[in-house]
């Protein structure tokens, strides 16, 4: 059964790739005025809203594409459900107050315990998507810096777009990357890391590595840069 549940999280995950909203998470707070997304979704979650909501299209009305052959109509939307909630894990608002519900979960569960019950097997799985959602962190460090590239690249856009659309603006300074990171990595993901490796204790092990390797760096970074 966990096998189930685990083939659709590649499917999830492309999701996020072929999807990409026409607008980023930074301006989403600044859109509820102008924004048919931000209207759309109330504001709340509205990048994972949007991907969930392209995907329904795509598993509805793409012709000669079918990932859900053969299934009764109750499996049907079990899976919906499933997909739902691995999309809604990755909302970084929710993200502490999903680390409290797997914490409890853990606490109460002994290992075997945990794949026993649907919501056991969802929680779970909703972790390994929101692992591969903000583990860019503990990626070998070239890969993990083109990802902080990315998000550098991106926000130099984000305050362009600010200025054209007149939102209060954030003055992006490429020098306190530093700083974003080491909040990022220590304030998002070290915790989830924590909690989930009283779990995953052996497989983490390369991660939790390659994090501080990385987190290292942007000490020498922040200590490197002229007062």
């Amino acid at each position: 059964m966990l096998k189930f549940f685990l083939c659709f999280l590649p499917l999830t995950a492309m999701t996020f790739d072929i999807l990409d909203a026409p607008i980023n998470s930074w301006l989403v707070p600044f859109s509820v005025s102008k924004s048919r997304l931000a209207r759309e979704y109330n504001d709340v979650s509205v990048l994972e809203l949007y991907h969930w909501a392209q995907l329904r299209q795509i598993l509805k009305n793409t012709e000669g594409f079918n990932a859900l052959p053969s299934l009764s109509g109750q499996m049907k939307d079990d899976i919906i459900k499933m997909l739902y909630e691995y999309i809604i894990a990755t909302d970084l608002a929710r993200h502490f107050t999903f680390i409290q519900k797997l914490t409890v979960f853990l606490s109460q569960k002994s290992y075997s315990q945990i794949f026993e019950t649907k919501p056991g097997r969802i929680l779970i799985s909703c972790c390994i998507i929101k692992f591969s959602d903000i583990s860019n962190v503990s990626r070998p460090f070239h890969i993990y810096m083109k990802w902080v590239n990315s998000l550098v690249n991106e926000c130099i856009i984000q305050n362009k777009m600010e200025d054209i659309f007149q939102f209060p603006c954030h003055q992006f300074d490429v020098s306190n990357i530093s700083a974003f990171q080491r909040h990022f990595m220590d304030k998002i993901v070290m915790p989830f890391f924590k909690v989930l490796s009283q779990f995953f204790q052996g497989p983490l092990t390369d991660a939790f590595n390659i994090y501080a390797a990385n987190r290292m760096y942007w000490n020498i970074f922040h200590e490197a840069m002229p007062v």
